[in-house]
């Protein structure tokens, strides 16, 4: 009969430090960066604003990614956003035709190079591996004005 306490007991042990391992790591194995702050800034092109596309955030060694439509005089904001360094990537907006090509494979969807409206805006804002902007979101106040003719890189 004790042996049979003994187990129970052991097995109780084991599902409180399962659970308790599970309620730790869920509220605070990513608790060193808990903080979140809002972002907000102003997308141009040789100063004139950017009205249409996306911003993205992306911290792709975390995981975390926070999306934002640029509006009006190029004003973009993001609520919730993990403290951290960001790569940052302004992406052309959904288009309602695309460009299309017929063939015998099916449709191709033609991709453009540049965000529609705004001709002058280089695809190496669209992807992580070639865009060079770069955020640093902090506690606090956080604008980031990014002017895409002003931006050096490939």
């Amino acid at each position: 009969m004790q042996t049979v306490h003994m187990q129970l007991a052991r097995f109780r042990s084991t599902v409180l430090a399962i659970l308790t391992g599970g309620m730790l790591c869920n509220g605070g194995c990513d608790s060193w960066n808990s903080e979140l702050a809002d972002v907000v800034g102003r997308i141009t092109l040789n100063g004139d604003a950017v009205e249409e596309g996306n911003v993205v955030f992306e911290n792709a060694e975390r995981g975390w990614v926070y999306l934002s439509r640029i509006g009006e005089q190029g004003e973009y904001r993001l609520e919730g956003v993990k403290i951290g360094e960001y790569k940052v990537l302004i992406k052309p907006p959904p288009q309602s035709m695309p460009d299309e090509t017929s063939g015998n494979q099916g449709t191709v969807i033609v991709a453009r190079n540049v965000i529609p409206g705004s001709t002058s805006i280089s695809a190496r804002f669209h992807v992580s591996q070639t865009s060079p902007l770069k955020a640093r979101v902090v506690v606090g106040d956080n604008r980031f004005n990014f002017d895409l003719a002003n931006t050096a890189g490939p």
